[in-house]
């Protein structure tokens, strides 16, 4: 029995450290990985305080939404927030400003959040957007044909088509869109 006793030490300590190395080989702690997808990064400008975005696979644009909060929790309540656009595909490396009021109809009090693209089997698309000025409320723009004007050109539009309110609507972060209107 003396002799029995190391080899049996010996076997368990073996179990153990086959185990622990396949737990380890699994969860990749043992392997080396390479990257090696052809991508190239871009630095996107234009915009302060970007919190979600969404991209149209469609098309290649990427909504974005964005609000400078330094100023705004300092007491600047003039400071407004925006949803921009850029595109994957090339071009100009600069958000453009799509929210504008007098443009878009969007609200003049706008502190956007999360957002959210919808596109409809017909093809129609929408985006739902938080908006923490003025309480919560979730505003929802219709995507409308392509701007044709020099700074947006080719550029997607948004046209602001309601506010949605409710007493249920706490702190939210971000939002899904399950149809135009939802």
């Amino acid at each position: 029995m003396g002799r029995a006793m190391p080899i049996l030490i010996l076997a368990v300590l073996a179990l153990v450290g086959w185990r622990v190395y396949i737990i380890l080989d699994k969860g990749g702690q043992l392997r080396t990985l390479s990257y090696s997808a052809p991508l190239q990064c871009r630095s996107v400008t234009g915009t302060v305080g970007a919190e979600d975005l969404a991209i149209d696979h469609d098309t290649g644009w990427v909504y974005v939404s964005a609000f400078d909060r330094r100023p705004y929790m300092a007491g600047d309540r003039s400071v407004r927030g925006m949803i921009g656009v850029f595109s994957l595909t090339g071009g100009d490396n600069a958000v453009i400003d799509l929210s504008d009021p007098a443009r878009s109809g969007a609200p003049t009090k706008f502190a956007p959040h999360g957002l959210s693209l919808y596109v409809g089997a017909d093809g129609k698309k929408a985006l739902g957007v938080v908006n923490h000025a003025d309480g919560e409320a979730v505003e929802i723009f219709d995507i409308v044909e392509q701007v044709s004007n020099t700074a947006l050109s080719g550029a997607p539009n948004i046209v602001h088509r309601r506010t949605v309110r409710s007493p249920l609507f706490h702190s939210m972060n971000d939002l899904v869109m399950v149809s135009p209107n939802a």
